[in-house]
């Protein structure tokens, strides 16, 4: 799992699923409006995709929404 907070490309590092339900956690507390997304590829895992979704509405996150690219471009 990556967790961006304004990281892209190089900045971003590998964190635990536990890490990432700690840290939206707190984000999520002190902003409840906050927009969570989720990004893959066509390579993801469902097991690891429902796990993130899971701790994500663990952590506060109602709505969690995809970014995900036209068909086209696959």
């Amino acid at each position: 799992y990556f967790l961006s907070i304004g990281a892209t490309g190089e900045d971003r590092q590998s964190v635990t699923l536990d890490t990432v339900g700690e840290q939206v956690s707190r984000i999520v507390g002190a902003n409840p409006q906050i927009q969570v997304l989720v990004e893959g590829d066509t390579t993801a895992d469902w097991g690891a995709m429902i796990n993130l979704i899971t701790t994500l509405q663990q952590a506060g996150v109602s709505n969690p929404n995809f970014i995900t690219q036209p068909m086209d471009s696959l």
